[in-house]
């Protein structure tokens, strides 16, 4: 049986062979020390029988912009969208061969502000579709 982890797996390696800008994509946050990061959060897999689905969501950490002027952190917008697209690119329809799995880009949050912190992050939530027999 397919596990989550093993399709959290499979994402990373799916991400690290992609075009992402060279941003480091991990499994869990290496702290809040200002640096763009791609964390593979491993979710779950429910159903039973030869049809289940699970869901892992990939989050696009970017850290804030000091403007010099106002003297306040802004939101990376532009370097969050560049990001976004890469990943979605990468990710949005995939069929990984000879298991039976296939999984797509089931939604997108809007930037969120990492509390406590000078950064922005948005999710890409993924539904993989497990068929066993």
């Amino acid at each position: 049986m397919i596990t989550q982890e093993e399709i959290a797996i499979k994402v990373r390696e799916v991400l690290l062979a992609s075009n992402h800008d060279g941003v480091p994509v991990v499994w869990q946050r290496t702290g809040y020390n200002q640096t763009e990061e791609i964390v593979i959060v491993k979710g779950y897999a429910d159903g039973e029988g030869s049809f289940r689905n699970a869901a892992i969501t990939v989050n696009i950490h970017v850290p804030d912009i000091f403007n010099n002027e106002s003297q306040v952190y802004e939101e990376n917008g532009s370097r969050l969208i560049v990001l976004k697209k890469l990943v979605n690119a990468a990710l949005s329809r995939y069929y990984w061969t000879g298991t039976g799995i296939n999984w797509e880009v089931t939604g997108m949050s809007q930037p969120m502000k990492e509390r406590d912190y000078n950064e922005h992050f948005v999710s890409v939530r993924i539904t993989a579709h497990i068929r066993e027999s």
